[in-house]
């Protein structure tokens, strides 16, 4: 079974914390809250869970990454590709090329590089 656990962006950056924490923190369960209702004063999609998976440096993959990993183009032989990691809710799933995670490298997300959103595959909302 994965690690449940969460990371927000905020004023002062990330903040790194899990389903313990938030259960014994009044101040953490009560923006915890509000970021899942996406209605924190700081902004929308603040809260990123964790994906279970590391990237090749053993980073932590965690939604609203963007990662950069080999893609196939078939005969054109393969690319770097950016690919911005999200849960899927009509496939039940974090979506990104899972055949070549072993070769995927976390390069920022979409809070403290949203410069990198550009040229990325997935759901950029």
């Amino acid at each position: 079974m994965r690690e449940i656990k969460f990371r927000a962006y905020g004023p002062t950056g990330m903040t790194f914390f899990d389903n313990e924490q938030a259960a014994h923190d009044q101040y953490i369960a009560h923006h915890l809250m509000l970021m899942m209702a996406n209605k924190h004063p700081q902004g929308k999609d603040l809260l990123m869970q964790y994906t279970g998976l590391k990237d090749k440096n053993g980073v932590e993959i965690y939604e609203g990454d963007i990662i950069s990993a080999p893609h196939d183009f078939g005969p054109a032989g393969f690319s770097e590709r950016k690919f911005k990691v999200h849960f899927s809710q009509e496939l039940g799933s974090y979506q990104w090329n899972y055949w070549l995670m072993e070769s995927a490298e976390v390069i920022g997300n979409i809070h403290e590089n949203p410069e990198l959103l550009e040229n990325t595959t997935g759901d950029k909302e």
